[in-house]
């Protein structure tokens, strides 16, 4: 079975490909200066070179700025739903 990745990815795929929108956020406040969007469109929706992706990926490993967040830390907070409304767990 082949797995085709595409050359060019959506900041969604972007969030995927890495490991999820904090890392790539980490990744382009760390390593932004490396890497420029290939296409943004005019509602702001932006498209990266998978190549340039992998360069940072890269560039975070040797540096030592990748962030490797614990397994037991939440992502989100849990919400509860009552009704139509939610509440905090």
């Amino acid at each position: 079975m082949t797995i085709l990745i595409p050359a060019i990815l959506s900041t969604k795929q972007c969030h995927d490909y890495v490991g999820g929108r904090l890392c790539w956020e980490d990744l382009l406040r760390a390593h932004g200066e490396h890497i420029k969007p290939f296409r943004t469109l005019p509602r702001g929706d932006a498209f990266w070179r998978r190549e340039s992706v992998d360069h940072i990926l890269r560039l975070a490993e040797n540096s030592g700025s990748l962030r490797h967040a614990p397994a037991s830390e939440p992502v989100s907070p849990v919400l509860k739903r009552n009704g139509r409304r939610f509440k905090p767990a």
